[in-house]
């Protein structure tokens, strides 16, 4: 299966196919609108996280053949790049005649990517499932998703036992700003002025986009 990139103007309804490679998902603009970052499925368990410039031209890898699945890139206005990695994982499952190893995908852990120095590095990997970390406006704050203090699968359903957190970049403070977030649905999105985030989650018992001024319930962790 291939999937493409493309970018769509509205209301003109201009547009161009920009990539026609394996498994292209995951397209943010950067922070000058230049250039669009992707992710590119390189097949069972292996990622690479490519740039192409909006007009097509200067196709471009950051990290080539990445081992796990690279989910939800954001290019931030602090020039870094933060995404969702998820690692393979093996289990061993017995039967009563023979074992057989099984292999599927393991939490999510946060990484940031330096485009000035091509140096990667985990952010939050911590014994949590994190994922979809998108940077505020004004590169200070990291908003993202963990399991971080919840109760487990077991207790919750999985696809709302995730916290919306946020992550200050200049101190390393923690905060935490509610629950019931899908681990699923995306990432959260700010507002233009840095003020609301918006969310995904099933409550209610149906899909829907969630806003809050995050700022109004933040809580220490």
């Amino acid at each position: 299966m291939k999937t493409a990139i493309w970018w769509k103007a509205f209301p003109s309804g201009e547009g161009l196919r920009l990539t026609s490679g394996r498994e292209d998902r995951d397209p943010t603009w950067s922070p000058d609108g230049e250039n669009i970052l992707f992710v590119r499925g390189e097949g069972l368990y292996s990622s690479s996280l490519l740039t192409i410039k909006k007009n097509g031209a200067g196709l471009k890898t950051l990290l080539a053949k990445s081992q796990g699945f690279i989910a939800t890139p954001n290019w931030g206005s602090n020039n870094q790049i933060y995404y969702t990695l998820l690692k393979p994982r093996k289990t061993l499952v017995k039967t009563e005649s023979q074992s057989e190893e099984c292999w599927g995908l393991d939490q999510g852990s946060v990484w940031v990517y330096d485009p000035s120095t091509g140096e990667h590095s985990s952010l939050l990997d911590d014994g949590n499932d994190n994922r979809h970390p998108v940077v505020s406006p004004t590169g200070r704050y990291l908003a993202y998703i963990s399991t971080r203090g919840n109760d487990g699968a077991e207790v919750k359903v999985i696809r709302d036992r995730g916290s919306l957190f946020i992550l200050d970049l200049k101190t390393g403070e923690r905060l935490r700003i509610t629950d019931g977030v899908s681990l699923n649905g995306g990432p959260p999105c700010w507002s233009p002025d840095g003020d609301r985030l918006v969310f995904f989650s099933f409550r209610d018992n149906r899909p829907a986009a969630w806003i809050l001024e995050w700022r109004k319930y933040a809580i220490k962790d």
